[in-house]
């Protein structure tokens, strides 16, 4: 009885702990962002947003989102500095940014936010209905701080991503396909590829669980808003886009936060000029982790399959995992895998605490505290003249995060599987 009580208060001061610290922390970042809205013209040269409203701006008007951004910026925002010359995202994503070009910038870049902010409670109240984790006072409390304390979430808030969007949309695919609701889920996937393109990888998972109408449903969705978007924009905006994919994004594998399997080996290549010497080597080992990842995933998404819902059912920890691995395994062999990407973690993390919750496993709950704690590692920046072992660990970190909440679960269903069979041999009452 006193071991149970000490273990509740000690709950109960780490998790008010934790509170007080988010609290602390999600104030910091609230006056952050104010001052940006306040000094937007200084503070935002060096953020991604100004070139989403700036290419939204030049498909209104009629000119190319594939040049010229910076010389927009100094006319239009007065950024004389501004770093981004063209939109890098396909022309159904520029697209969908028009109805930024309706506000003005200030205003703009405040709806966003607002918008963001909405996506993402949306999207963890969806998953937290569709796994029914049933918390107590003190897991929620640990739940909320969590998800104000992830680091990626930081990033986005900071340079006003689009990975909130992609989540809320991704969630919403997978609520429709628990539900054996394929058509809907399949055009939720299609915006998602047609504009982000990394979430593609999300084909082999309809194809692998036989979701034939998803698959067609999704492709057909993606090719349609392909085609409107070229057909407004000119369908010379892919031969532009494709260019902008030629010369400027090899430029971004080796950058600093990059935190793919293949922005990995470009920065080792960086830092150890053997292998930076060795183009051929340096894209072969590349494309080899990459694929590597792709088949890892087919080859245990085939071990661990169960046929496809086809409207609700009790049981789907089969197809929960396995979407939830696939997310993961789009953010480790994408090629471009920034630290905004992992806000699409909060799934995968969601369904890790839920099982391991219910059926605890150590193997998984090391790989997922191993993975959480190294997404810390962009906040070392705060410590002045650190070690070059940290300045090492902030560069790779984030990808371990990735890799070892990969690693959590995959072997999420054997230990599960394990536990189950153990206590089916246990003698009735026992367990």
């Amino acid at each position: 009885m006193y071991r149970r009580l000490f273990r509740v208060r000690a709950v109960a001061c780490v998790d008010l702990l934790l509170l007080a610290f988010a609290i602390a922390y999600g104030t910091a970042l609230g006056y952050e962002l104010w001052q940006q809205a306040l000094t937007w013209r200084t503070r935002h040269q060096g953020l991604d947003f100004p070139s989403y409203y700036l290419a939204a701006r030049q498909v209104v008007r009629g000119a190319d989102p594939y040049s010229g951004l910076r010389t927009e910026a100094r006319l239009l925002l007065g950024m004389e500095d501004y770093f981004i010359d063209s939109a890098v995202g396909p022309p159904a994503f520029v697209f969908a940014l028009t109805p930024l070009a309706l506000l003005p910038y200030p205003a703009a870049w405040a709806v966003w936010q607002i918008l963001s902010l909405a996506a993402l409670v949306g999207s963890l109240l969806w998953i937290l209905h569709a796994l029914r984790p049933g918390l107590s006072t003190w897991e929620r409390i640990l739940l909320g701080s969590g998800v104000v304390l992830f680091p990626p979430l930081t990033f986005h808030l900071v340079y006003a991503h689009t990975e909130l969007f992609l989540l809320l949309t991704l969630v919403a695919a997978w609520l429709c396909l628990r539900r054996g609701k394929q058509a809907p889920a399949g055009m939720l996937l299609g915006l998602a590829v047609s504009t982000r393109l990394y979430p593609a990888l999300l084909l082999l998972f309809l194809a692998q669980r036989k979701f034939w109408k998803a698959l067609a449903t999704t492709i057909g969705t993606a090719a349609g808003v392909c085609v409107l978007a070229g057909a407004i924009m000119g369908p010379t905006s892919y031969l532009r886009y494709w260019a902008v994919l030629r010369e400027v994004i090899p430029t971004l594998y080796a950058r600093q936060g990059n935190f793919s399997l293949w922005g990995s080996v470009h920065k080792v290549a960086a830092l150890w000029p053997p292998l930076s010497q060795r183009p051929w080597l340096r894209d072969g080992l590349a494309y080899l982790l990459s694929v590597g990842v792709v088949a890892l995933t087919f080859l245990l998404g085939a071990r661990h399959h169960e046929p496809p819902p086809q409207g609700p059912c009790v049981d789907l920890f089969s197809l929960d995992w396995g979407y939830a691995l696939y997310i993961v395994a789009c953010l480790l062999a994408s090629p471009l895998s920034w630290a905004n990407y992992q806000v699409l973690l909060y799934g995968p993390l969601i369904l890790l605490w839920t099982t391991l919750k219910r059926r605890p496993s150590r193997p998984s709950l090391w790989a997922a505290g191993a993975g959480l704690a190294a997404s810390l590692a962009p906040l070392l920046d705060l410590w002045p003249h650190h070690p070059r072992g940290i300045t090492w660990f902030q560069t790779f970190g984030p990808t371990l995060t990735l890799v070892g909440i990969f690693l959590a679960l995959a072997v999420l269903p054997r230990e599960r599987a394990m536990l189950q069979d153990t206590a089916r041999a246990l003698p009735q009452g026992t367990a």
